[in-house]
């Protein structure tokens, strides 16, 4: 597919329902999001919060304006933002950054590998 049609695939995604699309050899999945305005990309990504966005494979934000990056990233709180593998944050307006990083307090900060903050 060339880049051109793929692209113009990816917004038309964007602006309806799609479910899973797979290329073959580059490994790009689209999941669908049911959080209204929500974007999702990796397998098994979810974005169910309002304008919620979830990238990387079992990514999951289900909070209103949450954001997860990264494999088995979890930002499951309204505004909260969890970034790199197996971050989580469980609060509102929380931030997780790292490798593990966790929080579980509202407007909490938790930055490095292993990190945790209550």
């Amino acid at each position: 597919m060339n880049k051109i049609k793929y692209i113009s695939y990816l917004l038309l995604c964007q602006s309806i329902y799609c479910s899973t699309l797979i290329i073959p050899q580059r490994s790009i999945i689209l999941a669908s999001g049911t959080g209204f305005q929500s974007t999702t990309l990796g397998d098994n990504s979810s974005a169910n919060g309002y304008q919620a966005t979830a990238i990387g494979y079992n990514s999951k934000a289900n909070g209103s304006y949450a954001v997860s990056l990264g494999v088995n990233a979890s930002a499951l709180y309204n505004g909260s933002i969890s970034i790199g593998t197996d971050s989580k944050t469980t609060n509102n307006y929380s931030l997780a950054l790292g490798t593990s990083a966790q929080t579980s307090g509202p407007n909490s900060i938790a930055i490095g590998y292993n990190s945790y903050y209550i």
